[in-house]
């Protein structure tokens, strides 16, 4: 320690030492928070460091529920997980761009469906539907939209997003991942609700937050993440209907774990068991909810309609539907996004007889779909455009200052491309569970996975992906004692979330390997690394890296045995697979890029 002055000078000098220096420190702490300031003012954010500082716990399991009062009064000295600066806003450009224009001839295909089942036709084209065209990267792939009053809200890239439906350049962020909403710091939204008073927006994590359309102020409106134990409860859907009775209204929840739909408000809730299939969406309208479900093993799909948590069997529509979006329920009747964005099937409410077709545009599909009840005006969500069916004079280039992104895990062009992975524990099958896949909650953990989980016997082997180079190897790994794992939860319950280093604690022996720039493969949980692989060496696809083991987890205090499992990762750039994806499509995705036959 350095000597203390105080022992060695006298006492007035030490106070005029005690002042210069508190003098000195306060223009110091003016001139910091000046240059602070000035440079958050005039500097655009790490948007790389922000994703990857979000938090990803994977914590051990703990055995009492924290309430949202006790995160926000936290005093860890850990730092929290950014609030990301929002995109800018979008403006129109003042010099004349090109009309975008779109093609979309009637297929036959549709027109053929049509006179089958005496349904009416409809193609969405240049003659009745107009287009935003917005810049790159604006939107790269929305899957939740709604709209109402001259407004739309919608979510793309884990950003809660408004749009003026009469000015084009007002495309602007309400929420996104690191916010903190009464406490609780945003995971990533989710899905999307609209009602005349309120947005509601479902968090993966299965909270549900509130923003009042009048205030413009964020709330609360659902907690669920239980730390104390483990559940697996994962919610995909959200639906909200104004009850006739209260200014609040009810919302709907749809669960696809255990299979089960919930409304709940602020006097009632009720829960009822669904069919052995994938929960996709649901949505309430006059009391009635109307779940759409998923095969198991396929992309067929089923719609049933609820009354009193009891299936109306009257409701049946006949014909099939596949690769199922979204499902809407209004007066006019029951709407379904279907054929991955590019048809749109009108029903009957009453019986499930089909009224419409509507055929929309094939080269660039929407991936969300939204409808004014006032105006009639159908939205359409795609990659960096906005299709107003109904409004054929809106046609109108929009241009703004994003700065494309080379890498993002949900864009479908570049998930397109991947085409070359193998799965890496040889013999496996992707989970039927998507509880096990990217995205889905950990509620003990406050947090979400990000990878693929393959349950094998400790010691099988792990190979790599694809070709790569190996860009991380932990050959001098230790394993965590009691101490470590209960100091570690202990930060991050106290934080509320766990830090990055803390995540990569819990994740345990690793390989990481570099397919391409910016593409990279994480092997985590490992019992042991093959010899030889080390930082700098170049593998093959489907060479042995490693084996499967516990690593890192709670138990494997319990012996190397326990939950034996490789955890794998294939990030894009600074976003996962999965990541910013419907539940559904993240195992579409994954389905294609680590086919099983090979």
């Amino acid at each position: 320690m350095r000597e203390d002055p105080v022992n060695s000078k006298s006492g007035t000098r030490l106070l005029l030492l005690v002042a210069g220096a508190l003098l000195a420190a306060i223009l110091f702490g003016f001139i910091y928070r000046w240059a602070t300031d000035a440079a958050s003012a005039g500097e655009e954010p790490d948007l790389a460091a922000v994703v990857r500082a979000k938090a990803e716990p994977e914590e051990q399991k703990a055995a009492a529920i924290p309430s949202p009062t006790i995160l926000a009064t936290s005093t860890s000295t850990s730092t929290p997980p950014p609030t990301p600066t929002p995109k800018a806003t979008l403006a129109v450009t003042p010099t004349p761009l090109p009309t975008p224009e779109f093609l979309n001839p009637e297929f036959d295909t549709y027109r053929q469906v049509a006179e089958t089942w005496q349904a009416e036709l409809v193609v969405a084209d240049q003659g009745n539907t107009g287009l935003w065209q917005f810049g790159e990267d604006a939107l790269v792939h929305p899957i939740a939209i709604v709209t109402a009053q001259e407004m739309a809200y919608l979510i793309d890239g884990g950003r809660v997003l408004s749009i003026d439906l009469q000015d084009p350049g007002s495309l602007a962020t309400l929420l996104a991942p690191g916010q903190d909403v009464e406490g609780v710091a945003v995971i990533e939204p989710l899905d999307l609700a609209l009602t005349d008073n309120f947005l509601f927006v479902l968090d993966r994590a299965g909270d549900v937050y509130k923003y009042n359309l009048a205030d413009e102020i964020w709330r609360l409106d659902r907690y669920d993440r239980p730390v104390e134990e483990s559940s697996g409860e994962y919610f995909v859907a959200l639906a909200a209907a104004q009850s006739e009775t209260q200014s609040e209204p009810g919302r709907a929840l749809l669960e696809t774990n255990y299979k089960f739909a919930q409304i709940y408000d602020s006097a009632t809730s009720r829960i009822w068991r669904l069919p052995e299939l994938r929960g996709v969406d649901i949505d309430y309208f006059a009391g009635d909810a109307y779940v759409l479900q998923r095969d198991l093993y396929d992309n067929s799909a089923t719609v049933n309609k609820y009354r009193d948590a009891g299936v109306i069997s009257s409701f049946r529509p006949r014909i099939e539907i596949a690769e199922p979006l979204q499902v809407i329920a209004t007066e006019e009747g029951i709407y379904l996004l279907d054929q991955g964005g590019r048809r749109l099937l009108l029903f009957d409410s009453q019986y499930g007889t089909l009224l419409r077709i509507m055929q929309l545009p094939q080269e660039q599909a929407a991936s969300a779909v939204a409808i004014d009840q006032e105006s009639g005006t159908l939205l359409l969500a795609g990659q960096d455009r906005l299709y107003l069916f109904g409004r054929p004079q809106q046609r109108i280039s929009v241009t703004g200052d994003t700065q494309p992104v080379e890498l993002q895990a949900h864009d479908p062009d570049l998930l397109a491309q991947l085409d070359e992975f193998v799965v890496p524990v040889g013999g496996s099958n992707i989970t039927i569970s998507d509880f096990q896949l990217p995205g889905a909650p950990r509620h003990y953990r406050l947090g979400v996975h990000r990878g693929i989980d393959f349950y094998w016997q400790a010691g099988t082997k792990v190979v790599a992906a694809g070709d790569g180079v190996i860009i991380r190897a932990d050959t001098d790994y230790a394993d965590p004692s009691a101490a470590d794992l209960a100091a570690w939860y202990a930060e991050s319950s106290s934080s509320g979330f766990t830090p990055e280093d803390i995540l990569d604690n819990y994740m345990g022996r690793q390989v990481w390997i570099e397919h391409e720039p910016g593409i990279v493969s994480r092997y985590a949980h490992l019992r042991s690394i093959e010899p030889g692989i080390e930082e700098g060496v170049s593998v093959s696809r489907g060479q042995p890296v490693g084996t499967v083991g516990n690593s890192g987890s709670p138990a494997s205090l319990e012996g190397e045995s326990a939950d034996a499992h490789l955890h794998y990762e294939l990030w894009l750039g600074d976003t996962y697979l999965g990541e910013y994806l419907r539940p559904s499509a993240t195992r579409d995705w994954i389905e294609k890029i680590f086919p099983t036959s090979r």
